[in-house]
């Protein structure tokens, strides 16, 4: 069986020091290059994805201003209650408390806003999250860390081939966590949120092993495991995916969603293994 190894986000602004820290995200993805440059004759193809962000973005601070008239905190989480924008954190349950309330920037955007947030309440997917601007297109922080770049170039040197790179997250309206599809579709933009034709062709053969790591585990490689799922045959792709545990990292304050999704995934057949062990 052919072996893909995925790398979900490898990049510079989830490392420490970077606009978006993941704790121990340099770590893990060491480990991953480590392992590439051990193993490349293991590996029969490479998918890399990369977070790729304007500075106005639905899910930075500037796209929103609070009661006061200023940008709402990184970390802030926004919901949609009853027609209008409301702001708040997560308390230790998951449960939103509301802070305050807001309005957008550009008051274009506020319909949008609005109906976005909405749909993603009610998808049951993660609530809407302002972070730090991160992986911003032409800065350095969307670039590759240097141990993965080498060792993806090696390896496509050795074996006179070309890892598929798929880019995301540039549609400023909606956020983008999996490689597949964003949060929620743009509908004037299928080709950039709708499904990734490219990267759902890179995992298409029933006949391979997936290796999921990257950045972070809690967001964007459980997304695009629980996407890439939905649009295979369910559980037949998650016995065939294979979480490296000790090659990706979550997002500090919210490990239980990393933590609830390797329990589903574990459930259903997915195998989790070291890096060393690849």
């Amino acid at each position: 069986m052919k072996r893909i190894l995925m790398i979900i986000d490898p990049q510079i602004d989830f490392c420490e020091g970077g606009n978006l820290a993941v704790p121990g995200g340099q770590a893990a993805l060491d480990r991953v290059a480590d392992m590439i440059t051990r193993c490349k004759n293991r590996i029969d193809d490479i998918v890399v994805t990369f977070d790729s962000h304007h500075p106005l973005h639905i899910a930075h601070p500037i796209w929103f201003l609070n009661s006061k008239g200023n940008r709402p905190t990184p970390f802030t989480t926004v919901k949609a209650i009853d027609g209008k924008i409301c702001l708040g954190q997560l308390d230790g349950n998951g449960v939103f408390q509301q802070t305050d309330t807001a309005t957008t920037r550009h008051p274009g955007f506020h319909t949008w806003t609005i109906k976005y947030l909405e749909q993603l309440d009610a998808s049951g997917r993660y609530p809407h999250m302002l972070w730090p601007p991160h992986c911003l297109i032409g800065h350095a922080g969307a670039a590759a860390v240097e141990s993965i770049a080498n060792a993806v170039r090696a390896w496509e040197e050795q074996r006179f081939g070309v890892a598929v790179k798929v880019t995301k997250g540039s549609d400023i309206k909606v956020e983008h966590f999996g490689a597949l599809r964003a949060e929620v579709v743009n509908p004037d933009n299928l080709v950039g949120t709708g499904v990734n034709s490219q990267f759902l062709g890179a995992l298409s053969d029933p006949d391979t092993e997936i290796y999921g790591c990257g950045l972070a585990l809690s967001h964007c490689l459980a997304n695009t495991a629980r996407d890439t799922s939905a649009e295979f045959d369910g559980d037949s792709f998650v016995k065939r995916f294979v979480l490296l545990e000790d090659g990706t990292a979550n997002v500090q304050g919210l490990e239980f969603l990393g933590d609830n999704f390797v329990a589903d995934f574990k459930a259903r057949g997915m195998r989790v293994i070291k890096t060393k062990d690849f």
